[in-house]
């Protein structure tokens, strides 16, 4: 049933509203962010983004969410359903596409040709796969606008295929999500109906362990049976930060007024590709990175090539951890906790938290950078009800403006049976351990900053606990 039965077009007139509008500001705020060169936008252009290695502000933030749900959403309630849902279901292949072409370096052999392209011929040899198929692949991610066919099975790279240079750290990325994350979701459904894998929140008993019948954990698999997927975990982690603008996370906390010889633990940090930006930006912090030893020492060779000072300095420490039996180093002033916490289930977080309370002074605090999830309805009286909302008719959250988190919601349940939290369920994690809310704050870079206390009667030590959301 239609809700404005006088003008069937309304909502979709709302819509076209709202993306000429986000355009509109989208320009302004390119163009004030892009004082030191041409602005290029071209799709067809292999040079940075104007947006790569930025602080994103807050309006323009709002501005790209919108424009993204906007333009899902009207093609949603234009389009015959079945079509839409016909299409939506084979969106997998464009995974299965893409990690071929990580796979096969398709963007790297594409490079020395440059604008003018290789011919699928040649790119075959190179490949090892067939060129009637090869040129299939490439035509389906190109329709997605990866990859540029310049002329009939001619291929050259665009703005979007050069992510997917191995020296890139999306590529990474995008080898775990289309690999790890892709076979997790071809057991999900048999997983959830399974009357004993379906309730589980064993790590090794996820939709993952189904789909490669693996007994042990990701992280066992990780370490005893292929390490260099290992690795690859670590510089996807720098290819996350990319991609969810690290430098909102340097600028959205006021690292820059901590004092002399702050120390800051990155708890599972991976390379610690966030906290060595810190530590570059901010001479008077010390870090202290913490993760498993195998990733401790490929760590410590990319701060050697990427943050020599610091090293040279001696403000930075690489110390191994296994942070589910272990507590952290003791004394640190604030316990980093970025993308670990939506890794583990409700009961291994509270473990990971527990054993950070025991290392902590006084005056320490915890600093969790994830997530926040919203849900697709609206509550004014609901403790979630504080976090951004986009403009009707679009979903509270945005939609498909914000759909990648809820991609890892999904994906965190399949490969560990973990997931990505909404604000009450990281207050009721906080409870558990002995943090109540202390405070909530929503600053100019980042969607969400919300603050919890230990309970003066319940503990010692005061901590605090800031729960922070990603922008995208």
């Amino acid at each position: 049933m239609t809700t404005a039965a006088s003008n069937p077009f309304t909502e979709l007139d709302v819509l076209v509203s709202l993306i000429t509008s986000s355009v509109d500001t989208i320009k302004s705020e390119y163009t004030q962010l892009n004082t030191s060169a041409a602005l290029d936008l071209s799709l067809d252009s292999t040079e940075k983004h104007p947006l790569d290695l930025k602080a994103v502000p807050q309006t323009l933030q709002d501005a790209l969410r919108t424009l993204q749900g906007s333009c899902a959403q009207l093609g949603n309630i234009v389009l015959p359903p079945a079509y839409t849902i016909a299409t939506m279901s084979m969106s997998h292949f464009t995974a299965a596409c893409l990690n071929v072409a990580v796979t096969t370096k398709v963007a790297d052999h594409l490079l020395p040709s440059g604008a003018q392209g290789l011919h699928v011929k040649d790119l075959s040899k190179l490949t090892g796969i067939v060129p009637n198929k090869l040129s299939r692949v490439l035509r389906l991610l190109a329709t997605k606008g990866c990859f540029k066919e310049v002329e009939p099975d001619v291929w050259a790279n665009n703005r979007l295929s050069v992510t997917l240079l191995k020296d890139e750290p999306t590529s990474a990325l995008v080898g775990l999500f289309t690999d790890e994350a892709y076979l997790s979701g071809t057991s999900l459904a048999s997983t959830l109906t399974d009357p004993h894998y379906g309730p589980s929140l064993n790590l090794n008993e996820a939709s993952w362990n189904r789909a490669m019948n693996f007994k042990g954990t990701l992280w066992d698999f990780y370490k005893d049976v292929d390490p260099a997927r290992g690795k690859r975990l670590a510089e996807a982690q720098v290819g996350f930060s990319h991609v969810l603008t690290f430098e909102s996370v340097l600028h959205g906390f006021p690292w820059s007024t901590l004092p002399d010889g702050t120390t800051i633990c990155d708890l599972g940090g991976g390379f610690g590709h966030v906290s060595m930006h810190i530590a570059k930006a901010c001479p008077q912090l010390r870090v202290v990175l913490q993760d498993q030893p195998s990733t401790v020492a490929t760590a410590r060779e990319y701060w050697n090539k990427s943050a020599a000072e610091v090293v040279e300095q001696g403000r930075v420490e690489f110390v191994d951890i296994d942070f589910i039996k272990e507590a952290p180093r003791e004394g640190c002033d604030y316990y980093f906790i970025k993308n670990v916490v939506h890794d583990w289930p409700d009961h291994d977080v509270i473990t990971i938290l527990c054993n950070v309370k025991k290392s902590m002074k006084p005056t320490a605090k915890v600093l969790i950078h994830e997530f926040v999830m919203q849900h697709a309805s609206s509550d004014p009286h609901s403790e979630d009800a504080f976090l951004n909302k986009a403009p009707k008719p679009l979903l509270p959250s945005y939609g498909e403006g914000r759909v990648l988190q809820y991609y890892l919601d999904v994906g965190m349940m399949g490969v560990v049976n973990a997931k990505e939290r909404t604000f009450s369920e990281f207050k009721a994690i906080g409870k558990e351990v002995g943090l109540e809310l202390e405070k909530q704050v929503r600053p100019k870079l980042i969607a969400s900053l919300s603050s919890f206390r230990t309970p003066p009667l319940l503990y010692h030590a005061q901590v605090s606990l800031r729960v922070q959301s990603y922008c995208f």
